[in-house]
């Protein structure tokens, strides 16, 4: 079982990290999509304000669709970030495994939604509890 876990870690490991800069990569795009916006004001998300009445609403609704395009870039970096982390503490749990790590792992790949990473964790706590029990000398009275 601890080689089952070693092995699914890595895959969750590589996992995230193809995530992480998936994720990087996305935040570039929507990063663009904003510049592009506010140069041409070419529309994604299909907003409607060429019908508006008054150049003050287009204007207003044209800066709203821009705050989208940034707030979403930066939801992407944030999530990136957060995958990099997981990615190292998946490769951690794998050299020097230790409860609080595979759990730190099983929230972060919940989270990012990483099953490989959830179950190489959940043997690693198997197994992490298995060597702690056969540790234990028997007290005999």
């Amino acid at each position: 079982m601890k080689k089952a876990s070693r092995i699914l870690l890595t895959i969750g490991g590589v996992f995230h990290i193809v995530d992480g800069v998936s994720f990087f990569i996305a935040a570039l795009v929507f990063l663009i999509g904003s510049i592009i916006f506010f140069a041409t004001g070419a529309n994604w998300f299909g907003f409607i304000y060429d019908s508006v009445d008054t150049e003050e609403t287009m204007t207003i609704a044209m800066t709203m669709s821009a705050i989208i395009y940034i707030v979403c870039a930066l939801m992407f970096v944030g999530f990136g970030i957060m995958s990099i982390i997981a990615a190292r503490l998946t490769f951690n749990a794998i050299e020097n495994g230790n409860k609080t790590k595979y759990i730190t792992v099983i929230v972060l790949s919940a989270l990012l939604d990483v099953i490989a990473a959830i179950v190489g964790s959940i043997f690693g706590l198997i197994t992490l509890n298995k060597e702690k029990n056969e540790k234990e000398p028997e007290v005999v009275e």
